[in-house]
Formats: structure tokens, sequence, C-alpha cells
């Protein structure tokens, strides 16, 4: 299967810190990550043909600082030049170049030991083919580009000036908390504004029903979703063990409610599905996996 080459440029300061994704655009599962060389560089081996979407983020920062559309061709290497908008990371703290991450080096080296491996059974009087030579000079190249970015990082970069950065990171840091407020805020507005839309959905239900006493039903479910709106202050993952537990409890009060409503109605019961579906299957994210997936959530929720 072919490689994809990735080359982050525009501000070189910033990819120490970063990581680069490979995602499927259909379901948004991460295919491929890594973290780029010093100078920007990334190589993802044995990537399936077809469309990905190329990102990448940084430690320090909400939200994707890159993205784009990737076409994987069949046949040979896939090139993708990603451009870092340098104003970005005006807030973000300084980093100490001089001490190195040496993961990205250790992880591309054992990729190319990998690569090198695939041709290193020839036997005596074996066909070398195109193929096997492109895997080796790729390989070569790859270990050369790996070597120089080692050296360009490890050397000393002149004096640093403590006071000036530990102000800026003072700076930085009240920044950041700041922002960190601001995004749980966004979490717990968009938590409370999913659980409206659910009990509008129920609410919906309980209006058009013909079931002769819908009241334990009813009674049910306004307790879970008072439960849940007390469970909106936690934690991503403990967020969404706690919805899934309420919306099994909820989709088996309203079983009797859906089975009494008429024909016409439909629609209602179609809306209910779409919604309490989304909270049965919901995963753990992250606060910034929460914040970004706003926009889909409010789509597939709208009647």
């Amino acid at each position: 299967m072919p490689d994809v080459n990735m080359n982050i440029i525009g501000f070189p300061e910033a990819n120490p810190g970063l990581t680069a994704y490979l995602r499927n655009p259909s379901t948004n599962e991460i295919i491929a990550s890594a973290q780029p060389l010093a100078d920007g560089s990334v190589t993802f081996r044995n990537i399936p043909p077809g469309s990905y979407f190329a990102s990448t983020t940084y430690a320090n920062l909400v939200g994707n600082i890159t993205f784009q559309t990737v076409q994987v061709m069949a046949q040979g290497e896939t090139r993708v030049v990603m451009m870092i908008d340098p104003s970005k990371f005006k807030n973000v703290p300084l980093a100490d170049l001089v001490d190195v991450n040496l993961s990205p080096f250790v992880a591309e080296s054992q990729s190319i030991r990998v690569a090198a491996a695939s041709v290193a059974t020839k036997k005596g009087g074996e066909i070398f083919t195109a193929n096997d030579f492109n895997k080796v000079a790729g390989a070569v190249r790859d270990l050369a580009n790996v070597v120089g970015s080692l050296a360009q990082s490890v050397t000393p970069i002149g004096h640093n000036h403590p006071e000036y950065e530990n102000k800026l990171t003072e700076l930085s840091t009240n920044f950041q908390a700041l922002l960190q407020t601001l995004t749980e805020s966004t979490v717990q507005m968009q938590r409370r504004f999913e659980i409206m839309k659910l009990r509008d959905r129920v609410e919906d239900l309980l209006g058009v029903t013909t079931l002769a006493d819908p009241s334990a039903a009813r009674k049910t479910v306004f307790e879970q979703l008072t439960a849940m709106e007390s469970n909106i202050p936690l934690s991503p993952q403990l967020y969404a063990q706690a919805m899934r537990t309420a919306a099994g409890k909820i989709n088996v009060a309203m079983g009797p409610v859906i089975a009494n409503v008429p024909a016409a109605s439909a629609q209602i019961v179609a809306n209910y599905t779409a919604v309490i579906n989304l909270w049965l299957v919901r995963k753990g994210r992250s606060l910034q996996g929460e914040v970004f997936s706003h926009v889909e959530t409010a789509a597939n929720t709208q009647a």
C-alpha cells in the first residue's frame, strides 16, 4: 500500500508540539497519527487508497491548526503540504527547542526499518523489481531526513532571556486558563442544549400517544432527564457513561408510548429515535471534541 508524505511549513517553532492525523472522512476515525520531525515532515506508511481528512493539532491550543482533504492514490507516494498560520501561536508558551523530544525520530526510524525489512529477504538470482528499488531508495532518503533533522534539532540556538520568557509564560498561562474556562462553559451549554432536544422529543411523543395512562412513563423519563442535567459538570468520559445509562432507561420507559402512537405521527417517532440513538451510542470525548462536535450534533437532532 502507498505512503503519505506530509510537509508542515509556515512556523517551524511549533513543530515539536504538533501532532498530525489522517482520519476517515465518514466516521472521523483516526487512521494514522504521528509527531512531525523538526523540519515538519511526517510519513504515514501503508495507507489504503481513498479520501482522508488530514489535520494537525497543537498541545496548547484548542481545535485543528490545519485541515484539508487528501486523496491517496493506489500507486506511488502521496505528498501533502500543510501551511500553518503563525498568528495562531501568539499566546502559546515559549518552547525550549534545545531539549528535544526524540520520540518522533524513534518512531520514524522504526517505520523506516519495517519498510526496508520488506525487501531484505532477497536471495541470489531473485528479481529486484522497480518497486523493490523504490522501497530501498525511499528508506535511505527517509533515514537521511531523520538524521539531518535530529542534528539540526539538538544544535544550541543562542542564549536565553529568562526574565522575558517568565513574563511571557505567565501571560500565556493566564490566557490558557481563560480559554479552558470558556471551553468548559461552551461544553456545558452544548450539553444543556442536547438534553433540551431530548426533552422536546419526549414531550412531542407524550402529546400524540393514545396510551391510556402514560403517567408512569412520564415520571420515569423526567426523573432521568433531571439526573442528566445534574451530571452536566462531569468529565467527558463519566458524562458519556451516565448519559448512555439514562438514555437506555428512557428508551425502555418510552416503549409503550411509542407502541401507541398513530401512524399519522410517524415523523414524531422518527425524530425521537434519531435523538435517542445518539445518546445510546455516545462515546467519551475530550472537551475539544465536544466543542467541535456541536454543529454535527445540532444537525442530527433538528426536527
